[in-house]
This record gives structure tokens, C-alpha cells and sequence, in this order.
């Protein structure tokens, strides 16, 4: 499996587990996520250095953005 196919197999990952998110490895080799159609601000959205990362800042997202 080529790094391309490890990248898109986690972003399917990620957005079974959360649906109604996207999920990216950016430019700075980090993987960002975001609810879809959505555009956040900088810093606005959850991201990690690997995909565990990831599922804990949006779980942690969430958790701040329901008690709103």
C-alpha cells in the first residue's frame, strides 16, 4: 500500500468514526479535520501529528463545542 492509499484509508477512518467530518493530512505532514462544509477560523479545528491525535482533538472539540 502506497503512503498516498495509508493517507486516504485514514481519512476514511476518520470520517466513519465522526460522521458528517472531512479529514486531511496537510502541507505540515499533521492531519486536520473539519465538520463538512464548514470553514473554521486558524486554530479552529482539530489536529494531531497522527491519526490517535486526531480522534482525541475531536472528541475534545466536541466536548467544548456541545456545553455551548
Amino acid at each position: 500500500m502506497s503512503a498516498i492509499d495509508r493517507e486516504r484509508a485514514g481519512a476514511r477512518e476518520i470520517e466513519t468514526r465522526f460522521p458528517g467530518w472531512e479529514a486531511w493530512r496537510g502541507t505540515d505532514q499533521r492531519w486536520h479535520a473539519r465538520l463538512k462544509g464548514h470553514v473554521p477560523r486558524p486554530g479552529d479545528y482539530p489536529a494531531g501529528d497522527d491519526l490517535e491525535d486526531l480522534r482525541e482533538e475531536i472528541v475534545k472539540w466536541l466536548g467544548r463545542h456541545e456545553e455551548r
